[in-house]
């Protein structure tokens, strides 16, 4: 309800400021400050009272003025008018307005995700039904739409009451504090009770984004090669950045039984990817462990699952047996030769000659002149 007020200077002199008071049963319900009056002068000025919700029946106003400050009034018996007024009981029709604003209770940083809670409520004496609702976000240099076409609003009986949950991220918003302004019926498509109670404002405010950061993790640890003392093993280790940055400059240790046996560096991983490092190891007899550790240094340093290894001596080669088996087999080709010559000596000097097969070195034909030089043996018995 809206009273409309005239306030004149019956005085001869200018008035001060002065304070437009709008009481109904003993309370303020509404203010204003008037400015000065020359004499004669008048102002007007308009007063509201909301009967939304209120018990029809009768109800007592009162609207006065007073000067501010010190100033003298020379009649104080007419700055006020009072009056009873009766409220009636509404007509039939629906009556929306919004109840609540509800933001999140962690406040959000640019690019977070942001969901806005709107409580919508009937208190008229109708249902109403669906219709629409737009909310606008103010940083006191634009007006931002919070979603790009207005939201649906279920239908809603009379008395009862709703939340509309609207989300949207906060990428295209700069860190700072906005105005969230929400209104509810936002294309007039239900006629209602009081069009004057559909909009509500609060302050929302929104936090610069955090710096992406990596988080790296070793994956796996393979070995590649063969088991066994003094071969080339290839130790790879497959790093992960998990996380939203990039993770640059790692060191890859590759740790053996405690004791680190080399490094390599990875320049970058970029997020959700992967990159190997790996390292050859010349194997030594024995069980051992295998691990991997990653440091650089803008992360923690971590490391990877544990690989045991278990490395074998290579089987002995055989020696020696093909030459010992010739020097026997020679040894004794030696020894039957020396046995056959010796034996064919003593029978020669036992026996003499046969007298039933002639000496072949006694009583062959006298040799040429030329063969007479052939050398004999030291008892003349023949060739040596």
């Amino acid at each position: 309800m809206q009273f409309s007020v005239r306030v004149r200077n019956l005085g001869t002199l200018s008035s001060a400021s002065a304070d437009l008071t709008l009481k109904v049963e003993s309370q303020t319900v509404d203010s204003k400050v008037l400015g000065a009056l020359d004499p004669a002068g008048k102002q007007e000025a308009s007063l509201r009272w909301s009967t939304a919700g209120l018990v029809p029946g009768s109800y007592h106003y009162e609207v006065s003025v007073a000067p501010i400050g010190d100033h003298p009034d020379k009649n104080k018996g007419n700055n006020m008018l009072s009056a009873d007024l009766e409220v009636l009981p509404p007509p039939p029709g629906p009556d929306l307005r919004v109840r609540a604003i509800l933001l999140p209770d962690q406040t959000p940083r640019v690019g977070d995700g942001l969901t806005i809670g709107i409580q919508v409520e009937n208190i008229g004496n109708e249902d109403a039904g669906p219709c629409t609702m737009m909310i606008f976000l103010e940083n006191g240099t634009a007006l931002l739409r919070f979603t790009d076409t207005p939201a649906p609003v279920p239908a809603i009986p009379a008395g009862m009451s709703g939340t509309v949950n609207v989300t949207r991220d906060t990428k295209s918003y700069r860190a700072g504090t906005y105005i969230v302004n929400v209104t509810v019926d936002y294309s007039n498509e239900i006629h209602e009770l009081n069009e004057s109670n559909n909009r509500i404002s609060t302050q929302l405010e929104i936090l610069a984004a955090l710096p992406k950061t990596p988080s790296v993790k070793v994956l796996d640890v393979l070995i590649e090669g063969k088991l066994e003392k003094g071969s080339q093993l290839n130790l790879v280790a497959v790093v992960a950045n998990v996380g939203e940055g990039d993770a640059f400059n790692l060191t890859v240790r590759f740790i053996i039984d405690g004791i680190t046996v080399g490094n390599q560096t990875i320049d970058v991983v970029r997020p959700g990817t992967n990159r190997t490092a790996a390292l050859l190891w010349k194997s030594t007899p024995g069980n051992h462990t295998v691990q991997v550790r990653v440091e650089a240094e803008d992360i923690s340093p971590v490391s990877g699952p544990q690989r045991q290894l278990s490395i074998a001596q290579p089987p002995a080669a055989a020696k020696g047996g093909t030459d010992l088996m010739m020097v026997g087999v020679g040894a004794v080709i030696v020894i039957v030769a020396v046995v056959a010559v010796a034996g064919y000596l003593l029978s020669r000097r036992g026996k003499g000659p046969s007298a039933d097969r002639p000496d072949p070195y006694t009583e062959q034909e006298e040799a040429p002149p030329s063969q007479q030089d052939e050398v004999t043996s030291e008892d003349g018995e023949g060739p040596y």
